[in-house]
């Protein structure tokens, strides 16, 4: 016996299973980036999924500044090991839950005297303390406020936004890294035209954050810089705090019982 079908209840589970397509598509859009993940420059081929978000930093949101650092790259005449002459500026945001948005911008600047041109493909921000461990990350992205130069030899496009073609999270020690160029696609920052990169940004759960190590990298050459990273406390530290805290109250109440 064949059955009719309510014509509203029909339209319901239609509505539903589109917003639960909507939901899937959205959470795709904003996924974590987990360790041992990759995510992939927007407009690359739909082969390579998931994409990062290409917007500007969700600001409005993580509305509270709390620091800025530029970092000169550690660059040494004649020493191809400290090659890069430029800076990265790590900008930090809260949000109202005390949350922390992460903003890094590089830039790649032609060294001074009559040395060779330079270019950044790829760069890493981590140390041996591994301060991203234990640190989720739920959104990356980047705008489109670079200035870089296209790489165009390879067989997935090229851009001139200051974009990386890549993220990456290591699976190990949870660092990131930002690959400008692969296989002869993306773009690259290159110190003969002064180039920038775009705004890189991470949102994570993070409420703390500290110095760590960046590395600067192509095919032959090296350089380091410093930026801020997020970091969870060991529990000591987060006790000790406290107790500090603590005490300070203390000693200002008994400060104010001595005046009275």
């Amino acid at each position: 016996m064949l059955r009719h079908c309510n014509p509203i209840l029909s339209t319901a589970r239609i509505s539903i299973i589109a917003l639960s397509a909507l939901c899937v598509l959205a959470s795709a859009a904003h996924a974590n980036l987990n360790p041992g993940d990759t995510q992939y420059n927007p407009v690359l081929n739909a082969a390579l999924t998931p994409k990062y978000t290409s917007s500007a930093a969700p600001e409005a949101t993580y509305n509270i500044p709390v620091t800025t650092l530029t970092s000169n790259y550690n660059y040494v005449p004649s020493n191809a090991n400290e090659a890069y002459f430029g800076s990265i500026t790590t900008t930090v945001r809260a949000n109202g839950a005390g949350q922390l948005l992460f903003e890094y911008k590089l830039n790649n600047l032609q060294p001074p005297g009559n040395v060779p041109s330079t270019r950044i493909d790829r760069f890493t921000i981590n140390d041996p303390t591994n301060p991203w461990a234990g640190v989720a990350i739920t959104q990356a992205g980047a705008d489109t406020s670079g200035l870089s130069t296209p790489v165009t030899t390879g067989p997935f496009g090229s851009w001139a936004n200051g974009q990386p073609f890549s993220y990456q999270r290591d699976a190990v020690d949870q660092g990131i890294s930002t690959n400008f160029t692969f296989g002869g696609s993306g773009t690259q920052l290159t110190s003969s035209s002064n180039d920038t990169s775009a705004v890189l940004w991470f949102t994570t759960t993070a409420t703390h954050f500290r110095r760590t190590d960046v590395g600067l990298t192509d095919t032959g050459t090296v350089g380091t810089a410093n930026a801020l990273a997020p970091f969870v406390p060991e529990p000591s530290t987060l006790i000790l705090s406290a107790l500090g805290g603590l005490l300070g109250g203390l000693v200002a109440v008994k400060r104010r019982l001595r005046q009275k």
